[in-house]
């Protein structure tokens, strides 16, 4: 009926059939990269509905603040640069959530809104999308970032390039950085170099890093909620820390393994070493360290672990 029921007519029509809501907004991507481009936050969020190539030589910039979503299946390759900015270094400017890029799954409503139009009908997991991998030779920046709900790999058995954020060769500086409800780990690195300072990772299923080669500094960041450890660490030509915490949930500490360059260990999160110490190695182990082995620590090499009457170093 065209009738209006109501006998206050404000010269509004009546009809029992409303019109229908807009679609969602979002910005459709897909394949390659090959000139340098740049997302904008007005146009997020931007749906990844075939995987995207960033060719080597190609940058591509992601404003502070966009919304990056994945159909399922799909990622975010990079052989050349990815870059998310940032106007300043100050770790005080890091926790301003207005500036926060996301890389996330479609289902995700939490940003940038109902993208897929289905309402509460479907929720995230961590097995939505491939997340964001880095080639060898390639670059990555990224400032105030979250990267969650990634990790799907058919096939998969142990070292699994898979997670939120994938290092196959890349070079890689992560600040407050997020990683997040990952399958297996939030960080899975096989070779290159990544830096990680004052970011968070919390809720991956298995560790927050995965690192099997490479190198690697964590320093002043938060691990939480890791079901058999917060970092996994095996092969690495490098490896820098301080500063870092726990703040419970799963497994704390930082599993070690096969130790192959001299290392320093910081006090914050407890090692649990089932390490040999090789021939012509030098592992230094800080006053206020905490050591649990978890098998074994064997010394080929040197073991220098030189504690304080107000720092003492324990192995329990």
């Amino acid at each position: 009926t065209t009738t209006d029921p109501w006998p206050h007519n404000r010269g509004l029509l009546w009809t029992t059939n409303p019109p229908s809501l807009p679609p969602p907004f979002f910005t459709p991507v897909s394949g390659v990269i090959a000139t340098s481009t740049t997302w904008v936050r007005a146009m997020s969020p931007y749906v990844v509905e075939r995987t995207i190539y960033v060719n080597p030589g190609a940058t591509l910039t992601i404003e502070p603040g966009t919304v990056v979503k994945f159909q399922g299946n799909q990622g975010l390759w990079v052989y050349g640069t990815l870059l998310i900015p940032e106007a300043t270094a100050s770790p005080n400017r890091w926790n301003t959530e207005s500036r926060r890029t996301y890389f996330t799954s479609i289902h995700d409503d939490t940003v940038g809104g109902d993208t897929n139009g289905n309402g509460a009908s479907t929720t995230p997991s961590m097995f939505d999308h491939l997340g964001v991998r880095f080639h060898p030779g390639s670059v990555g920046f990224l400032r105030l970032a979250t990267l969650r709900y990634a990790g799907t790999e058919a096939n998969c058995s142990w070292w699994c390039t898979t997670g939120p954020l994938q290092n196959l060769g890349g070079t890689v500086t992560l600040l407050g950085v997020h990683l997040t409800h990952g399958f297996r780990q939030g960080l899975y690195q096989a070779a290159g170099t990544t830096t990680i300072r004052f970011s968070e990772l919390s809720n991956n299923l298995w560790f927050g890093i995965m690192a099997v080669g490479g190198a690697l500094e964590v320093s002043n960041s938060i691990f939480s909620g890791h079901a058999w450890a917060d970092a996994d660490l095996e092969y690495l030509s490098s490896f820098v820390n301080f500063g870092n915490r726990t703040e419970g949930g799963g497994k704390q500490g930082f599993l070690t393994y096969n130790i192959r360059a001299d290392q320093d260990w910081y006090p914050g999160i407890p090692f649990l070493p089932q390490t040999e110490i090789p021939v012509g190695k030098t592992l230094t182990v800080h006053p206020g360290v905490i050591l649990k082995p978890g098998g074994w620590l064997k010394v080929y090499g040197t073991f220098v672990a030189v504690g304080t009457e107000q720092n003492p170093i324990f192995m329990t």
